[in-house]
C-alpha cells in the first residue's frame, strides 16, 4: 500500500456520500436497495465528520495510510452457536495492529527497535480503520518497505486471521491553485501578488502530528532560512500583455532545479501598456518544504477593467474605435509634446 493525498481521500469520501445521498433522493431507486444505501450514507457522513473536524488530529495523521479491512473481505465468516454467519464487523471482532519495522523484504526484519521506533501502526476504533504512518517525516526509500502486522480475533479471543501490510510512504506534491487579479484600465498599476495565497501542501495531512518536525513549513525554505518556493516558467504573461517587474526575494530553486530562479514574498505585476484592453494569464509552480515541485502549474487570470466595469469604448465601429478616456489621454500626450518643444 501507499499513502495518497489527504485532500483526495476527503474528496473521495465526499463523492461517495453525494452518490448515496442522490440515490436515496431518487424516486426511481428500487426499495430493496434503500436500507443498504442508508447504511453507506451514514458511514461516509461519519467519516467526513471525523476526518474534516478532527482538530485534535486523533483520526488524521501526516502521510498516513488509512486501511479499511472491510474493503479486503477479512476475515472469513464466523459461524456462531445458532449457525448464523457473522461477516467482518467490529461489533463482533477485535482488531490489533503493530509496527514491525523497515526492510527490503519481510524475511530481513529483525527485533531491533530502531527500525520501528518512528513507525505507528494502530487500530483506530473511531473510524474503524488501521492507521499506518510515521512520526519522523522520513519517506520510504526506493530499496526498502515498511511493515505492519494486524490480527483479527473474535470477541471471545479466538484468532481468526493474521496478515501483513507492506507499504511505502511518499511525499505528496504541493498544489498550485488558480486565482484572479484585476488591473484598473489606464491606471498604470504595479500590483503586488502573494501567489502562496492560492497554493497549499495539504495533501500530506496535518504536519503537527510529526514528533520530529511539528512546525515544518509548507513551502521551500533554503539553507539560509529564506523562503523561496515560487517558480515562474515565464516572467511574461501568456500573450505578453503583462510582465513581472520584480519580487521581494529571489534565489536558486531547490535541488536539481538550482539553475532556475525561484521567488519569495510578493511578486509585482504590471501591464506593459496602460491602454491595454485585453485579459491574459500567468502560470506559476510552488515547491514544498522537501523541494518537490507542484505537479501542475497554477493559473492566475489577469483581468483588465477595460473588459469589465471600465469598458467605455465604442461598441460599434470595429477595432479602430476609441473611447473618450483613450482620446483624452492621446490629446494630453499631444499637448505635452508641444509644450516640451
Amino acid at each position: 500500500l501507499g499513502n495518497i493525498s489527504f485532500t483526495t481521500l476527503i474528496d473521495t469520501y465526499q463523492k461517495s456520500y453525494d452518490l448515496y445521498d442522490s440515490l436515496l433522493k431518487d424516486p426511481t431507486t428500487p426499495s430493496n436497495f434503500i436500507v443498504y444505501y442508508k447504511v453507506r450514507l451514514a458511514e461516509f457522513k461519519d467519516l467526513l465528520d471525523k476526518f474534516k473536524n478532527d482538530t485534535a488530529h486523533v483520526n488524521t495523521k501526516y502521510r498516513a495510510i488509512y486501511i479499511d479491512l472491510k474493503n479486503y473481505g477479512f476475515p472469513l465468516p464466523n459461524e456462531d452457536s445458532n449457525h448464523v454467519l457473522k461477516f467482518f464487523n467490529t461489533a463482533d471482532y477485535n482488531v490489533k495492529a503493530e509496527p514491525l519495522g523497515v526492510a527490503q523484504k519481510v524475511e530481513d526484519l529483525t527485533t531491533d527497535t530502531k527500525t520501528k521506533e518512528n513507525q505507528r501502526c494502530v487500530w483506530n476504533p473511531a473510524v474503524q480503520q488501521i492507521l499506518f504512518y510515521r512520526v519522523d517525516d522520513d519517506p520510504t526509500s526506493s530499496t526498502t518497505n515498511e511493515f505492519c502486522k494486524y490480527t483479527i480475533t473474535t470477541k471471545a479471543g479466538v484468532e481468526l486471521s493474521s496478515g501483513l501490510i507492506k507499504a511505502k510512504f511518499a511525499n505528496i506534491a504541493p498544489v498550485s491553485g488558480d486565482g484572479t487579479i484585476t488591473f484598473k484600465y489606464l491606471a498604470n498599476e504595479m500590483i503586488p501578488l502573494n501567489l502562496l495565497k492560492y497554493a497549499n501542501d495539504d495533501g500530506d495531512g496535518p504536519v503537527s502530528t510529526l514528533i520530529t518536525k511539528p512546525d515544518k513549513p509548507q513551502f521551500w525554505v533554503n539553507e539560509k532560512g529564506v523562503e523561496l518556493p515560487i517558480y515562474l516558467p515565464s516572467k511574461t504573461s501568456k500573450d505578453g500583455i503583462f510582465t513581472v517587474v520584480k519580487a521581494d526575494r529571489e534565489g536558486p530553486c531547490p535541488g536539481k532545479d538550482s539553475k532556475n530562479t525561484c521567488y519569495g514574498g510578493n511578486i509585482y505585476i504590471q501591464a506593459k501598456n496602460v491602454f491595454n484592453t485585453f485579459n491574459d494569464t500567468l502560470s506559476y509552480n510552488v515547491y514544498d518544504a522537501n523541494g518537490l515541485i507542484s505537479a501542475k502549474p497554477g493559473t492566475i487570470n489577469l483581468i483588465s477593467t477595460a473588459t469589465t466595469t471600465d469598458d467605455s469604448r465604442s461598441g460599434g465601429g470595429g477595432g479602430g474605435s476609441l473611447g473618450i478616456l483613450s482620446l483624452a489621454s492621446l490629446l494630453g500626450l499631444v499637448v505635452y509634446r508641444r509644450y516640451r518643444k
